[in-house]
């Protein structure tokens, strides 16, 4: 059953959404006591990177912007999907990396693929990715790599928020 579920949530990705290369489109975190902070509202703050799709393995990148100053706060990070859940809108991926285990929720799948990953704290970030088209490329700047799936940028301006 495990193996039809991961082959389903395979395929919706790779038919529905028609492309196996993202950009993120907009960041939203929503913090521990209710307040937001939304990239694509956002006077502070940006956020750009790519997510590709190969079988079972995500990679993203992600760089974080606050002014001028921009950190890569997830530098081509690859988990490995293990678990897609059969009731609730989740998988479990296994990073790369360093081996250890997050769940991502998965709000939408199509068009745009909406993960939220939710921090210990209740901090919950959301990403927003769309399917790449011809001209829509876009290319992380070169900074201090950190590395995860499915979160980074909340922990860039949680200090700022203090």
């Amino acid at each position: 059953m495990k193996s039809l579920l991961f082959a389903v949530f395979l395929l919706v990705l790779s038919c529905s959404l028609h492309a196996a290369s993202h950009t993120l489109k907009r960041v939203i975190i929503t913090w521990d006591d209710g307040s937001t902070d939304d990239s694509a509202t956002s006077k502070t703050f940006k956020a750009s990177g790519t997510m590709q799709i190969n079988g079972n393995t995500l990679t993203q990148t992600i760089t974080f912007c606050e002014g001028k100053i921009c950190d890569k706060v997830v530098d081509n990070a690859s988990g490995t999907i293990t678990y897609v859940h059969p009731n609730y809108a989740y998988i479990t991926a296994r990073r790369n990396d360093d081996g250890s285990v997050d769940n991502l929720i998965l709000q939408s799948v199509s068009p745009n693929i909406i993960t939220l990953y939710v921090y210990e704290d209740g901090t919950a970030e959301a990403h927003e990715w769309q399917p790449t088209g011809k001209n829509n490329k876009q290319q992380p700047a070169d900074d201090d790599p950190r590395g995860s799936i499915g979160r980074g940028v909340a922990a860039g301006i949680k200090s700022t928020r203090q």
